[in-house]
């Protein structure tokens, strides 16, 4: 099972309706859609170490001997989770009005995508969450915090670039709508590189530093992040960096037969951040 962008692995799926639900809800926002996923490595579970420090070494005199020296391996596991639910519409919808069944169908899959698109980065509850937030608060990943504290200058996201091995194509700011805003202004009023066309998907927006801003909402435009904690994360997505594993691929079961928008989405699956430098979280922003 070879890392791949979820978008990309539903592109080797047959055409067919598994196909198209699977595809509403991995579109439905932009985390979802360009997170790779891979095989979790040990059933279950996803095992590897971070080397939170290196060794010293230096050369011995003749004669005597080397001082011995240890790097500092810490060793992580994240357990699968489900993820999903059932899609089911009305009969009375769909045998009386056929015109709103495609657009009820694809806002009840988005809101089950909803869950997943927020564990991403906000699943918090201690040590064992997953998540941005949920790594965050295990010591490995402790430093990489930018604290704004209100105050927006170039310096402030010039350190969080600073936190992250960023790779052109991989690496994405996920904003609320106001902060991404605030990002966009505070590159024109610094004459930092900002630039607008359009993203891997096509869709217009902005850069900074050749880095997309990517605002997250619902379906109903509200806001996908909670607003009041004032966080936006600089990711980068990969094999080696923060990625997705799982031990099934995702799929949409059929539960009726003579009704084929009743779908139950399977998706075992949880989030590694498997480098030290794989993302940085903004914390404290008011503008």
């Amino acid at each position: 099972m070879a890392y791949l962008p979820l978008i990309e692995a539903l592109k080797q799926m047959p055409e067919g309706k598994e196909k198209s639900i699977l595809e509403v809800y991995s579109l439905s926002y932009p985390n979802l859609a360009r997170i790779g996923f891979d095989a979790a490595s040990n059933g279950n579970v996803h095992n590897w170490t971070i080397e939170n420090q290196l060794p010293t070494s230096a050369p011995r005199n003749v004669g005597s001997d080397f001082t011995d020296d240890y790097g500092d391996v810490q060793p992580h596991a994240e357990t699968v989770k489900l993820y999903g639910g059932v899609v089911k519409l009305d009969e009375f919808v769909t045998d009386t009005m056929p015109s709103v069944v495609q657009t009820q169908k694809a806002m009840q899959i988005k809101s089950k995508a909803q869950l997943a698109a927020k564990d991403m980065f906000e699943a918090t509850g201690g040590t064992s969450a997953v998540g941005v937030d949920g790594y965050l608060a295990r010591p490995t990943w402790a430093g990489q915090t930018v604290a704004v504290g209100g105050a927006s200058t170039e310096a402030l996201l010039d350190e969080g670039l600073d936190k992250v091995t960023i790779i052109p194509g991989s690496s994405f700011f996920f904003t609320t709508q106001s902060q991404g805003r605030a990002i966009k202004k505070l590159g024109r009023d610094t004459k930092q590189t900002l630039n607008f066309g359009g993203d891997d998907f096509g869709k217009w927006g902005a850069t900074y530093e050749g880095i997309p801003i990517i605002p997250l909402f619902d379906g109903k435009g509200n806001d996908l992040f909670t607003t009041g904690n004032q966080k936006y994360y600089l990711v980068t997505f990969g094999p080696q960096m923060f990625h997705g594993i799982q031990n099934l691929d995702m799929r949409a079961k059929q539960l009726s037969a003579d009704n084929w928008d009743y779908f139950r989405i399977k998706h075992y699956m949880s989030f590694v951040a498997e480098s030290l430098r794989c993302f940085c979280v903004f914390t404290g922003c008011t503008d």
